[in-house]
């Protein structure tokens, strides 16, 4: 049966679903409000800041790994009712996120110039970029905080603090762009380290919100703060033993595409820069229902699991991969029609409009591999107990696939940047394969509750 005929499962996971695609919307909303303010600024402010942000992109990748950790071990003690050990792996996470956030503060502040070289050898996106980068580091220990309790709420099934926070956030970067982007209502123009300090405002006052939220709004998980204050070291060094695949996924991934990255802002064209960033935005905009999917299956997962309802785990695997490939069409649909439409905000040049034109119509097809692969992988399979495997599929692919056949396409075949683009693209197709493969052998499902074999007990 491919179906499942259980009500709640579908209540549960649309209705996780929806909502966090709601709050990624907005989230995602953030990003292409200064994604376009900029490109309309100028198109040196938007490579600038595309450069820049993948330090960000780093930081968000490895904090969400650590968020994955606490939805994989908390969505279990969920399933099982238990409340305490979730607080301790709360605490574990948040001493793991401010340890990240702060060194990569520090690093940006210290060295802008030199880390975006890594990106691109060309200097006046570099000088646009480290202006940027060194204003906006200043948020990155809140974001690392802010994110890391969004997880721990999601974990269990407390989702709405997502979109009320996101939404603020939003409102109030889009205001704040206007102002100090152009100079407006007052203010002087600034540019790129404007559109640095409306982001900088607008995750302090996320940061606000969620602690507040956490001790004076709904106290499910915490009421005083002393309860996630004091450290458990058992469960400190279990939330690492279960998380550090995570973790390190996130961080070999963002290196990964930093790579491409860089591949890309060598070429000889400069659109191309440009071009990308317009590309990937309009993607994780059309994309936010696929992530939300992925988010939603690991906590229906793990809490399944941890209610040790072994058969009904397997059942919902079948039915979540027939959703994933609708979702997957949905996306291609949906980029291909408002590809054209989104474009025509940009004030670039005709080469870098082009060049987007193309890389979008390429990624409108590979998110069908990408709505299947990332949540069977992420969703399924790291969130039913598995995370190593995924952690090795991606590396291999990555390392072994995407940056040998697109350094060869780029710097010894010559071949066009849609060539280029598609070449580090090729791996979310090809790991479709390998996810189908996993999720129907349920080699995945484990329990990762601490005092449960945890990782040992696998569960056929």
């Amino acid at each position: 049966m491919l179906f499942v005929r259980e009500k709640q499962f579908y209540k549960s996971y649309f209705g996780l679903t929806l909502v966090i695609a709601a709050q990624n919307l907005i989230s995602q909303g953030v990003a292409l409000t200064d994604n376009i303010v900029l490109g309309t600024y100028n198109e040196n402010a938007l490579s600038g800041a595309t450069i820049a942000n993948q330090v960000l992109f780093l930081l968000t990748m490895v904090v969400f790994g650590g968020g994955d950790a606490i939805v994989a071990i908390c969505s279990q003690y969920w399933g099982k009712k238990q409340i305490d050990p979730i607080k301790h792996i709360i605490n574990a996470a948040l001493i793991v996120s401010v340890a990240l956030g702060v060194v990569t503060t520090v690093v940006s502040f210290a060295f802008p110039t030199q880390v975006l070289s890594i990106f691109t050898n060309k200097q006046e996106v570099i000088e646009t970029g480290a202006l940027y980068l060194r204003t906006v580091s200043i948020s990155y220990v809140f974001f690392a905080v802010t994110y890391t309790l969004l997880a721990a709420f999601r974990s269990v099934e407390t989702i709405r603090i997502g979109i009320i926070l996101t939404s603020v956030s939003f409102v109030l970067n889009l205001i704040l762009n206007y102002a100090l982007v152009f100079g407006n209502f007052g203010f002087p123009e600034m540019g790129v380290r404007g559109a640095a300090i409306a982001t900088d405002a607008a995750r302090i006052v996320e940061f606000i919100i969620v602690v507040t939220y956490l001790f004076k709004v709904d106290k499910k998980l915490v009421s005083k703060f002393d309860e996630i204050a004091r450290p458990d070291k058992e469960l400190f060094f279990h939330y690492l033993k279960v998380g550090y695949p995570m973790l390190l996924a996130g961080l070999f991934w963002a290196i990964g595409t930093w790579a491409q990255t860089a591949i890309l802002g060598r070429l000889e064209d400069a659109a191309v820069i440009s071009a990308n960033a317009i590309a990937v935005i309009i993607m994780q905009i059309t994309s936010v229902v696929v992530y939300a999917s992925s988010n939603a299956t690991a906590v229906i997962v793990g809490k399944t699991i941890g209610e040790s309802r072994i058969k009904a785990v397997k059942a919902y695997a079948k039915t979540f991969q027939i959703i994933y490939l609708i979702l997957g069409v949905i996306t291609c649909i949906v980029m291909l029609l408002l590809r054209d439409w989104v474009l025509g905000f940009y004030n670039i040049s005709n080469e870098a409009r082009e060049y987007a034109r193309q890389f979008i119509t390429a990624l409108a097809y590979i998110s069908i591999g990408i709505a299947y692969h990332m949540s069977a992988m992420v969703g399924i399979v790291r969130g039913g107990g598995d995370p190593k495997f995924v952690l090795y599929t991606d590396t291999i692919f990555v390392w072994l696939v995407v940056i040998p056949s697109s350094y060869i396409a780029a710097f010894v075949l010559h071949m066009p940047p849609i060539v280029v683009f598609c070449c580090l693209k090729c791996d979310q197709v090809l790991k479709c394969f390998v996810a189908f493969v996993k999720v129907n052998r349920y080699t995945w499902i484990r329990v990762m509750t601490h005092g449960d074999d945890t990782i040992k007990e696998e569960i056929q």
